[in-house]
């Protein structure tokens, strides 16, 4: 696997191409390239909603369909992130100690989620099964 394709996708807010991501969106197309799955994309559900708290329910509780919660990190899944208190950022994994993800005004990068930053804002594993 080459991550330097993936290091070089600029942030886009509801973005799900190369062009740029957002967190979900580098998770629909690194799932795309690597594993040759075709998730979601769950704009619909933001459009509709017009809010994000609605998704950050509904990860929070894993009730996002074909994903299933996991207790262990895995390459490949996605590593659920609390900002302000709410699950509102992903990652996927890429061993069990570091994680792609993308920022706004960062782009996509690879951190550690034992990292000050990181470590105490975890909420939980999810890997596909659908």
């Amino acid at each position: 696997m080459d991550i330097i394709k993936y290091l070089q996708i600029p942030f886009k807010d509801q973005g799900r191409d190369e062009s740029g991501v957002d967190c979900f969106g580098l998770a629909h197309i690194f799932y795309k390239n690597e594993f040759n799955i075709e998730l979601p994309s769950y704009i619909e559900y933001y459009n509709t909603t017009q809010d994000k708290n609605a998704i950050a329910h509904q990860i929070k509780n894993a009730n996002l369909t074909g994903w299933q919660r996991s207790k262990k990190p895995e390459f490949g899944q996605l590593i659920i992130l609390h900002i302000l208190g709410m699950p509102l950022h992903l990652g996927i994994m890429l061993d069990d100690e570091s994680f792609l993800h993308c920022l706004k005004g960062k782009g996509v990068c690879v951190e550690n989620r034992t990292d000050i930053t990181w470590v105490n804002r975890i909420g939980g594993y999810l890997k596909w099964v659908h």
